[in-house]
C-alpha cells in the first residue's frame, strides 16, 4: 500500500536511503559520501514534515519512498530486500499521479550518470536524458537531467 509519510517513519526513511546508496552506488560513490541513517534522522523527520513524501508499506514495514516537488522527482529508493518485486515502479507511478494532480504537464529529476541501473529504470518509463552531465558542489559525482510529459 502506497501512503504519505508520517514522522513515526523516519527512521526506516533513513535506513532505507542509507541501505539503497550503499547497493546502488558503491561502485562510483565514496565510503565517507554515503548517508549515515542515525545521522540523517533529523532531516528525515523534516523532509516528512513538509507533506511531499509518500511510502510503501508493505504490512508494517516501509520498503521505499519518493518525494516530488513542483514539477521535479526529488527522490525514488526502495530497499534493496524489496527491489524487483514492482515496488519502484509502483511509487513511480503514484509520483506521477500526484504531479498530473498537481497541474504538471512536465516533470523532470536528476540520475548519477554512472547509475546505469537508475538510468534503465527511468529510460525505460519513458524518461529522457536532457543535455550534458552536470554537477552541483554538494553532489558525489556527475549526473544527467531527465525529463518526460506527464
Amino acid at each position: 500500500m502506497i501512503r504519505a509519510a508520517t514522522e513515526a517513519d523516519a527512521p526506516a526513511l533513513a535506513e532505507i536511503q542509507a541501505r539503497a546508496w550503499r547497493w546502488a552506488y558503491s561502485d562510483f560513490v565514496a565510503y565517507d559520501d554515503m548517508p549515515v541513517a542515525e545521522e540523517r534522522l533529523e532531516r528525515w523527520r523534516g523532509n516528512v514534515a513538509q507533506g511531499r513524501l509518500r511510502v510503501f508499506d508493505q504490512d508494517g514495514t516501509v520498503v521505499g519512498y519518493a518525494s516530488v516537488d513542483g514539477d521535479q522527482l526529488t527522490s525514488l529508493y526502495v530497499d534493496p530486500a524489496a527491489q524487483g518485486a514492482g515496488v519502484g515502479a509502483r511509487l513511480h507511478d503514484d509520483a506521477l499521479e500526484r504531479l498530473r494532480a498537481e497541474g504538471q504537464t512536465r516533470a523532470w529529476l536528476w540520475v548519477f550518470t554512472a547509475n546505469e541501473q537508475g538510468r534503465a529504470f527511468y529510460e525505460h518509463r519513458g524518461w529522457r536524458a536532457v543535455g550534458e552531465p552536470h554537477r552541483e558542489p554538494h553532489w558525489v559525482g556527475d549526473a544527467l537531467r531527465y525529463e518526460r510529459a506527464l
